[in-house]
């Protein structure tokens, strides 16, 4: 479920319990369990039909020179003004059938990677998470991307700056998950990530806290 949200989020798709992750719409069906596995497949999905319907919609509103149409249009056979006009299980059947090999050069790199360790508590995080359209991915327990002690350069900071732990208090748990292919990265879970930004429920809550502007500049 975590990391099909954002995916589903973007179609407006209802997430339902069934034998093999599969993406239906209107009888067309996409495998989600593919060979780079099932958040690598969802991920490059929800990557695959934004940034496609991003070329389409210059046929619309929006007629401007988008340079990656530009360079994608020519290695793809598509009728982008059709596919315009096309219900959005047509036009997923036909994005999906593009090879993502011949988009990828031209994707732009995406803005956010969240891992979340699945628990009931961070179940009330992925509104937030699915809102941004983070890929998201799920270590299945925090000791799969868990190290043993702080590095030494991290407790030596510490310690120069006001001692954050001492040596009779245990020592805060340090995750250091894998790397990822995005601009952000975010850690939504026990411990202190190392290379990304710790959010929790109660951080993305206080979105809600910060008074209006009267008159906002935006």
């Amino acid at each position: 479920m975590y990391p099909a949200a954002s995916l589903s989020y973007y179609l407006g798709a209802e997430l339902v319990s069934g034998n093999e992750p599969t993406l239906v719409a209107d009888g067309f069906e996409y495998p989600l369990a593919g060979l780079e596995g099932y958040e690598s497949t969802v991920g490059r999905t929800l990557r695959q039909a934004l940034f496609l319907d991003c070329v389409v919609r210059t046929e619309g509103y929006y007629q401007i020179d988008l340079h990656e149409r530009q360079q994608v249009e020519p290695l793809v056979d598509l009728d982008f003004a059709a596919l315009y006009d096309a219900p959005l299980s047509e036009r997923l059947g036909v994005y999906l059938d593009v090879p993502f090999e011949t988009l990828e050069p031209h994707v732009p790199e995406w803005h956010l990677t969240t891992d979340i360790v699945p628990t009931h508590e961070n179940v009330d995080a992925l509104p937030f998470v699915a809102n941004d359209l983070a890929l998201i991915r799920c270590p299945s327990r925090v000791n799969d991307a868990t190290i043993s002690a702080p590095p030494h350069t991290l407790t030596e900071f510490c310690r120069s700056t006001g001692s954050v732990f001492t040596e009779n208090e245990s020592k805060p748990l340090i995750v250091e998950p894998d790397t990822v292919e995005s601009i952000e990265h975010a850690w939504i879970g026990d411990g202190y990530p190392i290379g990304s930004n710790k959010a929790s429920v109660k951080s993305l809550r206080r979105r809600f806290e910060t008074p209006r502007a009267a008159d906002p500049t935006i």
